[in-house]
């Protein structure tokens, strides 16, 4: 195509520019699109629209009453691949890669992406992707924003299905297969003409006007109700300055774009400053009608919002040649709807007449005769003589209609042939095999998935850039502070406030009974990257934690009351996460982490050493060892006991209050060192067995013959001890 047919007289240059773009992209694609299009047709083939006979032939037996069937078993083996995928649901992980962000800030990062798949209802969109891409060979979605509410400027960020991957072109330059290097993007549409002159009143008169002079007439993209529009995504760059300077200590970098004049000047008059030029990437949006630009804008993310799903692309000979799962199986599935409408032929076209008799055989008995294909006679009766009294042979039933077995050896060839160009037999689309153990039936499972592993490889490389696209726009979109309600991986739901000012990129603040009240996280702190292998989502991840917890339950039953509510809480039956609740309340706390601090266990054994020491001080002092003098004493002595079991009843209360166990402590001291024995050792001397003169306690006999004690007051020494006289 000439220059001259791409340049429209007065049209806007974005649209020269844009109309020399697409015809770029509509060359390099056609051939790839048109085959493309016979393949999504021919997987949904049927007996009614028979998009898998040619329509010559398909008229021509139709002209001749010839049967023309169509036993598509394409589709099967294409919603095995697509099936697959919705019962193991995969989902980006988020990383942490710097910039102030943390594991638990990476998590926070994975909700609000997983807010934003729930709030846009995206498998769904997910899953018609998949259906292109396995059909014909490519799928999108796309990525928008929007506003919260209609009483808000609060925006959010949603995912929109594309129902017609052929309304989409991008930059045929692309070296990346997510599509993330791309300079421009096309987006096609049809919009009812009275919302469109609802929403753009002023370009009302291009009603009838072809995008970009795109198109032989207005006839092909326009119709009585609606007209035909196109979104045109293109990078650009512009100029900017980068600063780095030191502010506090610390040396930071800031874009000229970003500051103030006066922040500017006094950034550029400091001695200590750097910088350089740079060119910023920017992508612009617009939106064009006939040869005009009715609405632009800037996209704020980095990337076109357009996620491409691939199932197998490649070059040859320069040629663009895209395709999915159906092209290798057509020629198959035409030998099979060839024999099998061969064999109904064959079959129809045989007699079925079953009986052969001599007209005056059955003279007299016609109506028997004729309704003996519809009415069980008990007898059939027939003439064997004639007239002239010769015999007559008897009637005789004819040879049933036979199969031809040509046709049906062609019909099994064919089946084989569709099973051995997918690479999926027969025993992996729920028939019979030869394998009986588990082991042979997964591994030939294994076959199958590593046949048409690329599909879901692709998918994922899809799913991770989409996921990369939303932590680059979730800064940029959520940039107030805001509380939204997310849905975890279990299902319960939590809030998570968002605020750009907060001094941390995730925090929580806890209630008093010890739970997170308030998560907090700053989408604007911290950096991002999604995970290259994309994990399996919460409903996969289940099953196999359910799998693996009931093997080692069932090993070491032992770990029932520890890990069985992990058990009950990965399971999907009703009342699972009321017993998995219940069940938890009598986890121990040291399984939960929730036991003692070191702190609390130090107080614990200083408990149980004071016990032990009181306990042993009553043995020796107590009524065991020493006759008590009176009723007085003995209950003095009881009350030492009571707090000694006072203390041991509250040991199991206390460690959850360290304070108010340091008090119970020193009263208990306080009131051991105020109370003296001494009446009740005096009382009780002469029947006491006291090493020492004079009945003093702990006095040793030296090698001098002397009784010594220990001095409280030099540490190490010794005082004697002398009778008093």
């Amino acid at each position: 195509m000439t220059d001259e047919m791409t340049d429209i007289p007065g049209a806007d240059p974005i649209v020269r520019e844009a109309r020399k773009r697409f015809n770029r992209c509509s060359e390099w694609e056609s051939s790839s699109r048109q085959r493309g299009i016979d393949d999504y047709r021919f997987a949904n083939g049927d007996s009614d629209n028979g998009f898998q006979w040619p329509d010559s032939v398909r008229r021509n037996r139709d002209t001749d009453s010839r049967p023309c069937l169509t036993m598509n078993i394409i589709k099967q083996h294409n919603l095995q691949i697509s099936n697959e995928a919705r019962k193991n649901k995969s989902q980006g992980k988020v990383l942490p890669t710097g910039g102030g962000a943390t594991i638990e800030s990476a998590l926070a990062m994975q909700d609000i992406v997983r807010h934003i798949e729930n709030r846009s209802n995206a498998q769904p969109i997910y899953t018609v992707a998949r259906g292109f891409q396995i059909d014909m060979g490519i799928g999108w979605w796309r990525i928008v924003t929007d506003y919260v509410a209609d009483d808000t400027f609060d925006q959010e960020v949603l995912l929109r299905p594309v129902n017609d991957p052929l309304s989409v072109f991008m930059d045929p330059d692309i070296a990346q297969k997510d599509g993330s290097d791309a300079r421009f993007a096309f987006v096609f549409d049809n919009i009812p003409r009275d919302l469109w002159k609802e929403n753009y009143p002023e370009f009302a008169d291009l009603v009838g006007h072809n995008p970009m002079g795109v198109g032989g007439s207005d006839s092909d993209w326009v119709s009585d109700n609606s007209i035909r529009i196109a979104e045109y995504f293109r990078k650009t760059f512009v100029m900017d300055k980068l600063y780095s300077f030191v502010h506090e200590g610390e040396r930071k970098n800031l874009r000229q774009s970003y500051m103030t004049p006066e922040i500017e000047q006094s950034v550029a008059d400091d001695p200590l400053t750097k910088s350089r030029p740079i060119k910023v990437e920017q992508v612009e949006w617009h939106l064009i009608a006939g040869d005009k630009i009715v609405d632009s804008t800037t996209w704020p993310g980095k990337y076109i919002p357009l996620i491409r799903c691939i199932g197998e692309e490649v070059v040859i000979d320069g040629i663009l040649d895209r395709k999915g799962h159906t092209r290798a199986m057509k020629d198959p599935q035409r030998m099979l709807n060839y024999n099998a409408s061969a064999q109904v032929e064959f079959v129809a076209l045989q007699g079925k007449t079953p009986w052969i008799a001599p007209a005056k055989a059955i003279e007299e008995y016609e109506s028997m005769w004729n309704t003996a294909n519809a009415v069980n006679h008990s007898v059939l009766i027939w003439n064997n003589r004639d007239d002239e009294g010769n015999e007559i042979p008897a009637p005789q039933r004819t040879q049933p209609p036979t199969a031809s077995p040509a046709y049906e050896v062609g019909m099994q060839t064919a089946f084989n042939q569709v099973m051995m160009v997918s690479g999926q037999w027969q025993n992996q689309m729920g028939m019979m095999g030869n394998e009986r153990t588990g082991k042979a039936i997964a591994l030939r499972q294994n076959q199958s998935d590593t046949a048409t592993f690329h599909f879901q490889d692709n998918y994922e490389e899809a799913l991770r850039f989409s996921t990369v696209q939303l932590i680059d726009l979730v800064p940029r979109i959520y940039d107030t502070r805001r509380v939204i309600s997310i849905m975890g991986d279990d299902g319960q739901t939590f809030e998570m406030q968002i605020d750009p000012a907060a001094q941390q990129a995730y925090a929580t603040q806890m209630s008093k009974d010890g739970f997170v009240a308030t998560r907090i996280f700053n989408p604007q702190m911290g950096m991002y990257d999604v995970a290259p292998g994309i994990g399996p989502a919460f409903g996969t991840r289940a099953e196999e934690t359910a799998e693996a917890l009931t093997l080692l339950l069932t090993q070491a039953p032992a770990l029932v009351p520890v890990v069985g509510d992990l058990l009950l809480g990965s399971m999907s039956f009703d009342k699972a996460q009321e017993a998995a609740v219940r069940l938890r309340r009598m986890v121990p706390p040291q399984a939960l982490g929730s036991g003692p601090s070191p702190n609390e266990q130090q107080l614990q054994q200083v408990v149980a050493s004071l016990q032990k020491a009181l306990a042993e001080s009553l043995q020796k002092q107590g009524k065991a060892e020493i006759q008590l003098a009176g009723r007085a004493q003995l209950r003095q002595t009881d009350v030492f006991k009571a707090q000694t079991e006072r203390l041991a009843s509250l040991k199991d209360f206390l460690p959850a209050n360290p304070q108010g166990l340091e008090a119970l402590i020193r009263q208990i001291v306080s009131e051991a060192l105020g109370t003296s024995l001494a009446p009740v050792i005096e009382a009780n001397a002469n029947n006491l067995d006291i090493d020492g003169p004079g009945g003093i306690p702990n006095a040793k006999r030296a090698a001098d013959g002397n009784h010594y004690i220990p001095d409280e007051r030099r540490p190490g020494k010794f005082l004697r001890v002398e009778k008093r006289q």
